[in-house]
């Protein structure tokens, strides 16, 4: 028997139905709860609130039925519910209204029929039917009020039985009252309760008196009728008085009642497992033992360690509490007196009355025993002081034994009672061994603490090739060795579970926790149907292994042993077949022969819900797993998948063992252990398969790997329609920025040849003029006449034509640091008009820093300016500093800042204000603002380019 309660997460103790669906979930119907989903490792629970998807109509449900469409229908005490399992809806929403409309119909059992027909007891209204199972055709078969169970005898009559008037038999159309005609007070009501078989038929009931009386009541087939006394094949369900002083302690104050009050409604799964709901106290689940165990309750909670057989079929067990006899027969042990005190850790060898024994405190023993069978000591065989005595095994060869102790291997020779070291094995004498096994080509192995020894048949070492493995050479402990029939040597490890070497192909297979087992730390092994099954006692219950297909099978206290925890050494096969395991609670008496495993389906697993992105998602329930052929189409933003999955094994499902592999990602199969959930972070996108199989309870064998398939889509800017017009929009900016160069280059190589050609025109008017002065100051010279003014205006127009040559040169120029040319023209035009009138000059600038060139546009226009401040500066003052300024601004906008600071302005040369419209004029062209401030002794022209040059720059 295995128990659910609120310590496994079951959500309430209030348990009214079970059932199971197509795809193997097992759901159960709650009187508190609702509808709880139950997968072998989580509970989801459904009820009416409006967050439970979907929403029942009341969360009182009372039965459960699966019909052949595999729609499950809930009773409760709004009437009926049809639940559809594969999408999670309610398909059908029934009130059963009767005689009396005026009061709603409390669903309180549902009952299949073999017929297909669906059967209703509704407490306040009676009994209804749904002939063909079909939810749209209902008929009202009787008004029996209180009516609260219907279910059907083994052989096929339908009872029901109510609160009021006891118990109706249906017969041709109608019910009729039924024996035992039950007489009711209402101010005390007995109660009738019924008794289940395992396939959930009506074999009997409970009559429940007012002075609390409990009469049973069984189903006679012959008489078709009830007589007193217990059904042979009822469920009933014998609860230690600690489980139900916990679950009374649980009930609510109002509901302390006994619960043998409660109905059994039983049901039995796909894997023949017995689920019992007692309404309230949790559920229960039942299997048929396969093994009958026997434990002695002297040696209850007693460490066992070695035993031996007497001839009369007695057993003698050392302990660590001194030495008991059992008798098998009477399952009886009593403790030999005299060694109370003493560590025994295995019994040798019985010859008459005496018996030797190997001890943890002194070493080697002979005990003599005599009537009344007390325990004495005769000698003991000491070693020596500076050596540890304990010894755990031993082994006869010929006329001597082989001792394994705790830090060497010793040889005894009963003749004379004398022991010695024994030096011929390779061993450290720190090592302890703990078994030998002499196998059928003479070859004499040793388990020790530092893995697998042996000698050959002549005494010599070897070095036997299981030892090249890590689980069985250095620090690995051998517990037990064991050669079945086929030659195969089977070593129990403490570490690294059962490992089993093959001489002939010298391959070793192993039995850990990883695949079947459910302990790595293993101790004896023994063999049974002709060496066809072996048995393993470990830390964490008796094994047996099938080796014609791998199959294991798993016993704990549950099953009926003393306990899980073995010990080592600590066994026994008697003489007539009988096998004997101690643990630290006690001895196992069993019979292996009785052993017949019951054949189940295979167990099969399943996906029960996904998250994705950690959210609930219901669209696993549309899949009908396992489908192979089954996608789910995923969008990339949903690339985050956590299933969760369990299977139809629900007996002791903590011990399943699962193992998933995801198709594209992991290259072999990833071992679970009894996790039921994986999750997957960030998946590419591609086509995966995750593939789920399961370990049986700790069996070896895999069940049939079952795949479920899913799609995640490749992000939009990856797919090739994207990725094509992306190409395409690429090409043709690219396009578009070639044609803009092209004509911006064409548009600069004009405005180039424009400029060059307006200041080519200026230049040969200029020179024309400088050749016609030439001539006029020759003229003059020749006649004596004196030549000064001309002379004076052929050096200024000479010094304008250098100034227009280099400006030709310059906008010619293709330099690529533009930028540092503008400031560098600048700067020569103020070293030569200005430093050559003895004029001081500072200049200051942040231009040439700039990553874009300035337009040329913009260049011109400033030059032609620039240079007219200059010349007015000179034309018209006595100057004596000049300041120059030309920044670039943080907020895109650039300033040209020339302060003159002079002693006086020169009488001759008065300006005009022609040249100022001028330089506005220039400045106005591209975008910008000219500002001039004068005072007695200075004036300062200040240009800001502001919206242009933010357009340019921004370009």
């Amino acid at each position: 028997m295995e128990y659910l309660g609120f310590a496994d997460g079951l959500p309430s103790l209030n348990i009214d139905a079970v059932t199971q669906d197509q795809k193997g979930l097992i759901w159960l119907g709650s009187y508190e709860t609702g509808l709880i989903c139950y997968d072998g490792s989580r509970f989801k629970v459904f009820d009416h609130t409006p967050e439970s998807k979907p929403n029942l109509s009341s969360h009182h449900v009372r039965d459960l039925i699966i019909d052949a469409k595999g729609q499950i229908w809930i009773a409760h005490l709004a009437g009926i519910d049809i639940f559809q399992p594969s999408s999670l809806e309610i398909t059908h929403r029934i009130s059963l209204a009767g005689r009396d409309e005026t009061v709603k119909g409390r669903a309180n059992c549902l009952y299949l029929a073999a017929d297909g027909a669906i059967w209703v007891a509704v407490t306040n209204k009676g009994v209804f039917r749904f002939p063909t199972g079909d939810p749209n055709h209902v008929e009202f078969v009787a008004e029996i009020m209180g009516a609260m169970y219907i279910n059907q005898t083994p052989d096929g009559i339908i009872y029901c039985v109510s609160y009021d008037s006891g118990m109706h038999i249906f017969e041709k159309d109608r019910f009729i009252p039924s024996f035992p005609e039950l007489v009711y007070d209402e101010n005390n009501i007995s109660l009738i309760k019924p008794i289940e078989n395992q396939h959930g038929h009506f074999t009997g009931f409970r009559l429940i008196l007012p002075d609390d009386s409990t009469h049973p009541y069984r189903y006679n087939a012959q008489l078709k009728s009830f007589e007193p006394g217990s059904p042979a094949d009822g469920i009933t369900v014998n609860l230690s008085p600690d489980i139900t002083k916990k679950m009374l302690e649980i009930a609510s104050p109002l509901d302390k009642t006994s619960l043998y009050y409660h109905a059994f409604r039983t049901f039995e799964d796909s894997q023949g497992i017995i689920w019992v709901a007692p309404e309230y106290g949790g559920v229960f689940k039942l299997k048929s033992r396969e093994l009958n165990f026997t434990i002695c309750p002297e040696l209850k909670g007693v460490s066992l360690r070695g035993m031996i057989e007497k001839p009369d079929g007695n057993i003698y067990i050392a302990t660590y509490d001194g030495v008991f006899q059992y008798f098998p027969k009477e399952n009886r042990a009593v403790l030999m007196e005299g060694n109370k005190q003493a560590f025994f850790f295995q019994l040798a060898q019985l010859r008459g009355d005496t018996l030797t024994a190997l001890s943890e405190s002194n070493g080697l023993c002979n005990y003599v025993l005599r009537p009344p069978w007390l325990l004495t000591k005769a000698k003991a065989i000491k070693l020596n002081a500076n050596k540890d005595p304990s010894l755990y095994n031993s082994i006869p060869l010929d006329n001597e034994w082989w001792l394994a102790g705790n830090q060497q291997t010793f040889r005894f020779r009963p003749s004379d009672l004398k022991i010695e070291a024994f030096s011929t094995l390779p061993i450290q004498p720190d090592v302890s061994s703990f078994c030998f096994k002499r196998t059928r080509n003479g070859l004499i192995w040793v388990g020790t603490t530092e893995g697998v020894f042996a000698l050959a048949p002549d005494g010599r070492s070897v070095v036997p090739l299981p030892r090249l493995d890590y689980r069985l050479r250095d620090q690995s402990r051998i517990n037990d060795i064991f050669e079945d029939k086929m030659g195969r040597i089977w070593f129990a490890t403490h570490t690294y579970g059962l490992l089993c070497y093959d001489p002939t192909t010298q391959y070793i297979m192993s039995y850990d926790e990883s695949s079947g087992f459910v302990s790595n730390e293993t101790y004896k092994i023994l063999s049974s149907h002709n060496e066809d099954r072996l048995w393993v006692s470990t830390f964490s219950g008796l094994q047996c292994i099938e080796i014609s297909n791998n199959r294991i099978h798993y016993f704990n206290e549950s099953d009926g042993t003393s306990g899980s925890e073995f010990n080592t050494g600590s066994f026994l096969q008697a003489n007539n077949g009988e096998f004997y395991f101690g643990g630290v609670k006690g001895l196992t008496h069993f019979n292996p022969n009785s052993f017949n495993p019951v054949s189940l389906s295979t167990a099969k697993p399943y996906i029960s819900e996904l998250f994705i992105e950690d959210i609930y998602s219901n669209k696993i329930t549309k899949i009908n797993f396992p489908n192979r052929d089954t996608l789910l189409y995923l969008p990339s933003s949903q690339n985050t998948l956590e299933f969760r999955f369990g299977s139809n094994d629900y007996f002791r499902p903590k011990n399943n063992t699962y193992n998933v592999q995801l198709q594209n990602i992991d290259k072999n199969w990833v071992s679970l252990g009894d996790v039921t959930t994986v999750k997957y972070y960030r998946l590419p996108a591609g086509h995966y398969k995750l593939n789920v199989r399961l370990n049986n309870n700790t069996d070896k064998t895999y069940s049939q790997t079952f795949s479920i398939s899913f799609t995640i889509d490749e992000v939009f800017y990856k797919k090739w329609w994207f990725v094509l017009l992306a190409f395409i929009f690429i090409l043709s900016i690219a396009g578009s920025i070639i044609q803009m160069r092209r004509r911006r280059y064409k548009r600069e190589e004009n405005l180039r040849r424009a400029i060059a050609h307006d200041l080519h025109n200026t230049l040969g008017g200029k020179i024309s003029s400088i050749s016609n002065m030439l001539h006029v100051i020759n003229h003059l010279k020749e006649t004596g006449e004196p030549f000064q003014t001309e002379l004076n205006q052929l050096i200024e127009q000479t010094v304008k034509v250098h100034s227009t040559m280099s400006d030709v040169i310059w906008t010619l120029s293709k330099r690529q640091k533009i930028n540092l040319g503008l400031v560098n023209r600048m700067q020569d035009y103020a070293d030569k008009w200005l430093k050559t009138a003895k004029i001081k000059v500072f200049f200051e600038h942040n231009i040439a820093d700039l990553e874009k060139p300035i337009p040329f546009t913009i260049q011109h226009e400033l030059l032609l300016v620039y240079k007219e401040i200059l010349g007015n500066i000179i034309k018209h003052t006595f100057s004596e500093i000049v300041y120059i300024s030309f920044i670039s601004n943080p907020d895109k906008s650039m300033e040209l800042t020339v302060r003159n600071l002079f002693e006086e302005r020169k009488e001759d040369a008065p300006s005009s204000g022609q040249g100022i419209a001028i330089m506005k004029e220039h400045i106005a062209r591209i975008g910008g603002t000219l500002k001039i401030a004068a005072t007695e002794k200075s004036f300062e022209v200040h240009i800001r380019l502001e919206k242009t040059f933010k357009r340019w720059w921004d370009k």
